[in-house]
């Protein structure tokens, strides 16, 4: 039986007629709270209006392809929402790409035009990043009508700030191109788009190939999100969210559409860093915690100042995790402050289920809830597609109207993810209890397959890290002769802990399996990240090589 929560309808409405309703209703309201300041709604409906019209003076179309390459903060939430307003799609472009990733982006989006700042970070400029991306500008005839051979379409780079530098615009100018653009048609544009036509093309993390655009509708940000996170933290005009992952990330992304569309207060910084998150959730207080993934979260409650921070204000927390951190970080976050869990992926625009704040704390830390309105769910064996009962292990599967659209210029993967009958595969594990709750098991392709035996590397990721000194664990599965393949662990350490290979193996030794003892462990500073996600190919390289191993 497939899984369907109950149908609980919010207005769909446009990226656009979501941010001007905030403004309409409270104006003067928080929209952004961040270390260098706040903005209210009526401040970024006017300035994403502003950058609508300069779009639209530029000759962005309809439907064109607009990137945003930016830190967190009021410039990119105004460039994503002033992209939407002029009637062309965003593209939010990973700000930790460097120049193959970048130039691949650029070209295989489709951009027409590309929107950084100059608040860049301590070691790289994007704008410089960008232009090195696509070999450079040339004789750039004009600052809107560049001529890149490598990107064809792209015809303007845009930087708002004051990043002099020929064939660029720089903000006035960007806002010079607008002068003669009158609100009204700013509007037309808005009013021209349909809750289907695609709000975003917002690029899978790469973990193992070149990044793909999923495509994503109005609609389907609107409502998995306010229905989704939104729904599942209760969240009112009143709150305010801590939200620190990366805006070009749907995490980030989708949890600021629905502080926007319910008129919340977003609280963020450039970039997540534990110390200043600290002096920022002691100045805030933000009654709900959005860490999204348990190492940020982890970051902040390891800190040696977390003391300092008046938790009383703070009643949510979302974060995902396996079932044992997520048992620990409950009890550590206290009683006062519910949490809960999500699972989801870019393709189903990053949510696909939910807890109730009113869930028993095992379901809260042993499941992942029920799908969100909107999407169902079943458990499928992965070799058969047939549907499997309760509690046995098999593919997550999804289907709904909510679902991505497809991947931009890529028919073949687009087919290939889709079943007859409209289920979309999702390469996760996972397996059902009879009330329809999801469990999540670990990616597929992830198995580490030890003799006769399927090891999810979660199983070990959750033991290790209930060792004292660990605050991060990642396994994976390396070649052997004998057993196929064999798991190895990466580990980083609490701030001043300390442990060695031989400790952190006695932890495991006796307390599970045998077949699930790592044969090796190293141990990390820093991860091999795409967006928010550990490359963990990246990791079972560089044990192979360590080791002189080969497939």
């Amino acid at each position: 039986m497939a899984l369907l929560m109950d149908d609980a309808r919010v207005d769909a409405v446009t990226l656009g007629d979501a941010l001007l309703r905030a403004a309409r209703d409270r104006p003067d309201h928080p929209a952004i709270a961040m270390p260098e300041g706040t903005w209210s709604y009526g401040e970024l409906a006017a300035r994403a209006t502003r950058i609508a019209r300069n779009l639209i003076g530029m000759g962005v179309r309809p439907g064109d392809h607009v990137g945003v390459l930016m830190p967190n903060g009021f410039d990119i939430l105004a460039a994503y929402f002033g992209v939407s307003l002029a009637g062309a799609t965003i593209v939010p472009v990973n700000a930790r790409f460097r120049a193959r990733e970048m130039g691949y982006i650029v070209e295989n989006a489709d951009l027409v035009c590309l929107i950084t700042n100059d608040a860049n970070d301590d070691y790289v400029n994007y704008l410089d990043l960008v232009i090195d991306s696509i070999g450079g500008l040339g004789d750039a005839p004009d600052a809107h009508a560049l001529a890149v051979r490598h990107a064809p379409r792209l015809r303007s780079l845009v930087v708002l700030g004051r990043r002099e530098r020929e064939g660029v615009l720089d903000e006035a100018a960007f806002d010079a191109l607008g002068e003669d653009v009158a609100e009204a048609a700013v509007h037309r544009r808005r009013l021209g788009v349909s809750l289907g036509q695609p709000a975003l093309v917002l690029y899978t993390s790469g973990t193992t190939a070149e990044p793909r655009g999923a495509i994503i509708s109005h609609e389907s940000v609107v409502r998995v999100w306010h229905n989704g996170v939104g729904r599942a933290l209760r969240l009112t005009p009143e709150d305010r969210v801590w939200n620190p992952c990366p805006m070009f990330h749907i995490a980030a992304f989708g949890v600021s559409i629905a502080c926007v569309a319910i008129g919340a207060t977003i609280v963020t910084a450039r970039f997540y860093e534990p110390d200043e998150s600290i002096d920022l959730l002691i100045r805030e207080r933000p009654t709900a915690l959005y860490p999204a993934y348990a190492n940020i979260l982890l970051g902040i409650l390891n800190h040696s100042r977390f003391g300092e921070v008046d938790m009383a204000a703070a009643t949510r927390v979302l974060v995902v995790g396996p079932p044992r951190t997520l048992r620990d970080l409950q009890d550590r976050v206290g009683p006062g402050c519910v949490l809960v869990s999500t699972f989801g992926m870019t393709e189903s625009c990053g949510c696909s289920t939910q807890h109730d704040l009113d869930d028993p704390v095992e379901v809260r830390t042993g499941t992942v809830g029920l799908p969100v309105p909107g999407l169902e769910a079943r458990i499928a064996d992965p070799m058969t597609d047939a549907e499997v009962g309760p509690d046995e292990r098999g593919e997550i599967q999804l289907r709904g109207p909510l679902l991505f659209g497809g991947y931009h210029r890529d028919a073949a993967k687009t087919a290939a993810t889709f079943l007859p009958g409209g289920w979309m595969r999702t390469g996760d594990l996972g397996s059902a209890d009879a009330s329809g709750r999801i469990r999540y098991l670990g990616r597929i392709k992830e198995i580490i397959r030890v003799g006769g035996e399927n090891l999810s590397p979660a199983e070990i990721e959750a033991h290790v890290m209930t060792h004292p000194a660990v605050q991060i664990a990642q396994a994976v599965g390396i070649p052997d002769q004998r057993l196929d393949e064999v798991p190895v662990v990466f580990v980083e350490l609490r701030a001043g802990a300390s442990a060695t290979e031989e400790e952190i193996l006695e932890h495991c030794r006796g307390a599970i399996a045998r077949f699930k003892v790592p044969r090796h462990v190293r141990f990390v500073t820093e991860w091999p990240m795409s967006a928010t996600k550990v490359q963990k190919f990246k990791l079972r390289e560089t044990m192979m090589a360590e080791l002189g191993l080969s497939e």
